[in-house]
């Protein structure tokens, strides 16, 4: 009778044993579940982030060339003032000198 017990005792342990590690393994696999989740969400906020920061380069340069067009423009602009101004005095010498 008392091997039965033993065995008896063994097998209830055996159960308990395995409902254990079947819960465990369902609690990790749950936990491996929303790990997987939250890695594909931050991959997918990643790349989001990797176009937006992309878009803003891509702004930045074209706000660089227009920043170069425009001084090149305001240099013109400046070099034909500078050139009218330079015409008008020397007009306006040869008028003081024939005037005289």
């Amino acid at each position: 009778m008392y091997l039965s017990e033993e065995t008896d005792a063994s097998i209830k342990q055996l159960i308990e044993n395995g409902q254990f590690v079947k819960m465990q393994i369902a609690t990790r696999a749950e936990r491996s579940l929303r790990s997987k989740t939250m890695a594909e969400e931050g991959q997918k906020r990643m790349q989001i982030l990797t176009e937006k920061i992309q878009n803003l380069v891509n702004f930045m340069k074209n706000d660089d060339e227009k920043i170069v067009l425009l001084n090149l423009k305001h240099t013109e602009f400046v070099k034909l003032v500078q050139g009218m101004a330079d015409q008008t005095i020397i007009e306006l010498s040869h008028r003081g000198s024939t005037g005289r």
